[in-house]
């Protein structure tokens, strides 16, 4: 197990392999951790690619901060930034689903030499439910209050997502086990920052070459948000899965290991 500590004296947990072409860089979605992508990554470690994963912060292994400050997309994105500069790495192929999609949109606006290219799975630029009560400021203060209060307990055994294969983009079982391994207080953080997301001025900033997936039945951030994206984007491509719901990692690692090594 590795840990770095950042500058904001958070820890978070990854996983490096030693050797590899082409370092390719993974964030995982909110509620997840990194082995979600572990799949994925055995078929492109077998294809000769080194690989990096990250719990991001407020979940997996990675430590569970108590104020809402260290959980901007800003702040994530200069925890992976520092992380990835500890680990001596110049340049990735930087993959990020669903909210590690945004903290990926962050980090490579930020460090264009640093993301050589970008992957977005199932990812957004913007709030969900904008019209919402979830996206009213009162309530994101309530979650953020809420969350502050609440003690980090959590499940602490490993997620075994092979078990949520073939799930719905609502699965109840699921999103309860995610809660549970991420803890109420930091999915509460999270959740209320992704609630008043506007990240269109940061995808404006980004100009390396950009894959965005969509999964054309993804009912979280539909395939129009994704054409909406790549709209948006200097060096963009969408490329929709036909048939495929938001969690295309964990139901089809090989398709979303193929586009990745296709679009590399």
């Amino acid at each position: 197990m590795a840990l770095f500590k950042t500058s904001d004296h958070t820890k978070l947990h990854y996983e490096i392999d030693e050797n590899g072409k082409n370092c390719i860089v993974f964030l995982h979605g909110l509620g997840g951790d990194l082995t979600a992508w572990e799949p994925t990554r055995k078929i492109l470690r077998n294809k000769g690619y080194k690989t990096l994963a990250i719990d991001v912060l407020g979940q997996g292994k990675s430590d569970r901060p108590n104020k809402k400050e260290h959980y901007t997309f800003e702040m994530l994105a200069t925890g992976v930034i520092e992380l990835l500069t500890s680990e001596k790495i110049t340049s990735c192929v930087l993959v990020g689903h669903c909210y590690g999609g945004v903290i990926a949109e962050y980090i490579a606006a930020r460090k264009p030499l640093l993301v050589s290219k970008l992957i977005l799975i199932n990812t957004t630029y913007k709030k969900p439910f904008k019209n919402s009560f979830l996206s009213n400021t009162v309530t994101q203060g309530v979650f953020n209050a809420s969350a502050h209060i609440l003690p980090a307990l959590r499940y602490k055994k490993q997620v075994h997502f092979e078990g949520y294969v073939g799930t719905s983009d609502h699965d109840i079982k699921r999103i309860a086990s995610d809660i549970l391994h991420t803890s109420t207080k930091s999915y509460m953080y999270l959740l209320a920052n992704i609630l008043k997301l506007d990240a269109k001025n940061v995808i404006q900033n980004i100009t390396c070459p950009t894959l965005v997936i969509s999964g054309s039945r993804d009912s979280v951030y539909p395939t129009k948000i994704s054409k909406s994206l790549v709209e948006l984007l200097k060096n963009g491509k969408l490329e929709v899965v036909e048939g495929e719901n938001h969690i295309i990692v964990i139901n089809n690692p090989e398709i979303t290991a193929k586009l990745i090594e296709n679009f590399i």
